[in-house]
Order: structure tokens, then C-alpha cells, then sequence
């Protein structure tokens, strides 16, 4: 498998581990999250996606997803926004909570709409209890 590949893999395997050890559920988001600051940090990681500002994303991000997304990922990342034309607007964010099984760790998840002048991009943004991103899926 590529390098490339492969890290590809094991940034798609820890959002399926957030959503399969969830698997009975998302619900609404845990008292342990504030909303506002959810939907603020998920938008301020849309904006870093935007922008290319790989060291802010690392500074943001746990110690798995500091693993997962090194430069050549994020540049991986930033290249897709890119290819989505010029960033318009966020059009909708709906949260969602998880509980990871494994740790019992309550996770935030945000899923934003956003609008690019050549199409419509979904992000999937999660938050550990630490306010850290802890997942980050674009498509």
C-alpha cells in the first residue's frame, strides 16, 4: 500500500472506530459540549481547511490525529478544498454525541455543509471532551 494510501486508511479507520463504537448511536450532542463552541471550532477548522493552515490544524488536533495528519495528508486535504473552487459559506451544521465504547469518551461531532463556488462540500468534524479534533473527513 502507497504511503499516501495508508495514511489515508488510518485517518478514514479512526472515524469508523468514533462511529462504529457508537454503533447503537448518535443522539443529540452530551452536556459535556457546548453547542456554540462546536459549531465555532468546527467552523474555525473549515476556515483552516480554506486556508491551508496545516500548523493550526495540529495545534487543534488530538495526539491520534496529530499521527494521522501529517503534512502530507493535510496537503492531501487541502488540495480536495481546493478542487471545490473558491470557499463561499457554511450553509448548515448539525451535531451530533457518540460515545466511544472502548474509552466511554463522550465525542462531538459536526457535520457542516459548506458552499464552494464549484460545488457543495461535506465536512465531518469530531471533538474529544478536550475540545481537540479528534476526526476530520471531507467529501
Amino acid at each position: 500500500m502507497r504511503s499516501g494510501k495508508k495514511i489515508w486508511f488510518l485517518v478514514l479507520l479512526l472515524l469508523v472506530n468514533v462511529f462504529a463504537l457508537s454503533a447503537c448511536g448518535k443522539s443529540k450532542l452530551s452536556d459535556e459540549f457546548d453547542q456554540s463552541e462546536v459549531e465555532e471550532l468546527a467552523a474555525s477548522v473549515v476556515d483552516m481547511v480554506n486556508k491551508g493552515d496545516a500548523e493550526g490544524i495540529q495545534e487543534l488536533s488530538n495526539e491520534q490525529m496529530k499521527q494521522a495528519m501529517a503534512e502530507d495528508v493535510l496537503n492531501q486535504v487541502f488540495d480536495a478544498a481546493k478542487g471545490f473552487g473558491e470557499y463561499k459559506e457554511i450553509l448548515k451544521t448539525d451535531l451530533a454525541g457518540v460515545k466511544d465504547k472502548a474509552t466511554d469518551e463522550s465525542i462531538a461531532v459536526a457535520v457542516v455543509k459548506v458552499k464552494y463556488a464549484d460545488k457543495e462540500a461535506i465536512y465531518t468534524i469530531s471533538f474529544d471532551t478536550d475540545m481537540k479534533l479528534a476526526g476530520l473527513y471531507l467529501k
